[in-house]
Parts: C-alpha cells; sequence; structure tokens
C-alpha cells in the first residue's frame, strides 16, 4: 500500500474519527486487501474494532454450495 493510499483512507476515514466511532464494520468482500492498512490507520483515530464481513460472506456461500450445489466445492481467492 503506498503512502497515497494511506493518505486516502485517513481522509475517507476522518468522518468517523470527528463522529467518535468505535468500531467500522468493512462491507465489501474485497476490503480485506486493505484490512492492514485500515486497522492502522483506524486505530490512530480511536477506533478499536474493524469488522470485515469478508469471512462471513464466503461462510455463507459456502454452505449455499453446499446445500444447493452439485457436490463439488471449489474456492479460489486472491490470496489476500
Amino acid at each position: 500500500v503506498s503512502p497515497r493510499d494511506v493518505r486516502r483512507i485517513s481522509l475517507m476515514l476522518s468522518p468517523l474519527r470527528d463522529f467518535g466511532a468505535d468500531t467500522l464494520v468493512l462491507g465489501c468482500t474485497h476490503f480485506p486487501s486493505l484490512l492492514r492498512t485500515v486497522r492502522s490507520v483506524s486505530s490512530g483515530f480511536g477506533i478499536k474494532n474493524v469488522v470485515s464481513s469478508a469471512e462471513a460472506a464466503a461462510s455463507a456461500l459456502l454452505c449455499e454450495c453446499r446445500e444447493c450445489g452439485t457436490g463439488r466445492t471449489e474456492i479460489i481467492d486472491t490470496g489476500a
């Protein structure tokens, strides 16, 4: 993650600091690629918890595949 990206994340999260939020929920499954940086920046803003929905989405998808699928499950990720 570049310094420019860190500045952008700081700018986007600054309203949460001003609001006094203590928890940030990442609602998109692609955010885990930025999770480490988001946690670092947000901790400086007093945000104690960063929750990613990616694991819950992956679990729900796996459950759905097992119930409705062909019996074969293949999971491919970016490694992030």
